[in-house]
């Protein structure tokens, strides 16, 4: 018998996909968007504001999205939150947003998809590797 134990850490809780989106709606462009998710685990809720593009960079994403050579032919986010009182903006774009049950300097560890892992330096959130 094999048993196979994962460490929650390494598996990432999911709260948005931009495939799902662009299969629910027509639009090609949808902006400010808002839901709610308990991010870091303190049982209150955190305001998480997003854009969805179909195609294109969303308008959120400035010069400095570094990553996304080749995610303009996919459906993507960029991604905006609310924690600690502070709003932080995701220098990435995103197939897909969610977070790691473990934190580095207070802040969750959370996933860019389709492969980047963020961790917080103190000031800003970083590709993980």
């Amino acid at each position: 018998m094999t048993t196979l134990v994962v460490s929650l850490s390494t598996v990432p809780t999911l709260i948005l996909d931009a495939r799902v989106i662009a299969n629910q709606t027509q639009g090609e462009l949808l902006t400010d968007l808002i839901l709610t998710a308990d991010l870091d685990g303190d049982h209150h809720m955190n305001t998480v504001i997003y854009d969805f593009s179909r195609q294109a960079a969303p308008v959120t994403c400035d010069t400095a999205c570094p990553q996304n050579d080749g995610l303009f032919n996919r459906p993507q986010l960029t991604i905006a939150f609310i924690l600690h009182g502070k709003r932080i903006n995701l220098p990435f774009l995103c197939e897909q947003f969610g977070y790691f049950n473990n934190q580095h300097a207070g802040m969750p560890d959370l996933w860019c998809g389709p492969d980047t892992r963020l961790r917080w330096n103190g000031e800003e959130y970083g590709d993980a590797h």
